[in-house]
């Protein structure tokens, strides 16, 4: 009897082993079946993940900082010079290793990318091309940047206040007007020529007061405001100029 009992309990064990590998091979073949019922959506999901990483890629790669050492900065006001004045400010940031450069506009705490391109430094200043293919020489003077295609036609006189016009006529784009007279008041009009700018070519106009102080002419528009002063480089006036506010400390 007890021979018999050991039989039954090892048929009963082997039974039992039996049983669960039966049980494991079902639970796969149902596991393999369900898999290839969703073929779709398992192969969708890569490509998803592929096009998601590829975009984190290259928005990272348009957004990689640039090396601060290899940065020169000018602003269209600097620390310091024109303390009235509290409109938009211009940033030129020139990048040393690479030779590219890019304009910034700074207005009511937010800062805009205005335009970029690449740039050359010769013994004058800095040569500019822009996005558009569109040239510009920045002359040096100093600290200053000043945009040789920004400086108007006629000498600046001597005096606090003067009677002069002066004109500048940007190829394809508009020209602007500015008009002083000895009694302390300006006017200003830009005609655009180029109606592509901002749709219209209406003439706009500013007028107010002004005193000339040193390099600069400081203006006052008739509201109240005060307007970006007027740059003095080599008795012409300009509009358009830079101030040097970091330089680079590595250069290629």
């Amino acid at each position: 009897m007890k021979q018999k009992r050991k039989k039954r309990s090892l048929m009963d064990q082997l039974t039992g082993i039996v049983l669960v590998i039966f049980a494991v091979g079902v639970l796969v073949m149902v596991a393999v079946v369900i898999r290839e019922k969703m073929p779709k959506k398992e192969a969708s999901e890569p490509v998803a993940t592929a096009a998601a990483s590829d975009s984190a890629v290259s928005g990272s790669a348009a957004d990689e900082e640039v090396d601060e050492r290899y940065l020169t900065v000018y602003k269209s006001e600097s620390s310091g010079k024109s303390k009235d004045y509290k409109g938009s400010v211009f940033s030129l940031e020139l990048n040393e290793k690479n030779s590219t450069y890019k304009e910034y506009l700074v207005a009511g705490g937010e800062r805009s990318e205005i335009d970029h391109g690449t740039f050359e430094r010769t013994e004058e200043g800095i040569r500019t091309v822009n996005r558009n293919d569109k040239k510009n020489t920045l002359l040096f003077d100093e600290e200053y940047l000043v945009s040789e295609t920004a400086l108007f036609e006629g000498e600046v006189p001597e005096g606090k206040t003067f009677d002069k016009t002066f004109i500048n006529k940007a190829e394809g784009e508009s020209e602007v007007r500015l008009e002083f007279s000895e009694s302390g008041n300006f006017y200003q009009s830009i005609m655009k020529n180029d109606a592509s700018i901002d749709g219209s070519d209406m003439e706009k106009e500013s007028e107010g007061t002004y005193e000339r102080k040193g390099d600069f002419i400081n203006r006052t528009n008739k509201d109240g405001t005060k307007m970006r002063p007027i740059y003095i480089y080599k008795n012409k006036i300009c509009v358009t100029y830079y101030q040097l506010e970091k330089e680079a400390t590595m250069k290629n």
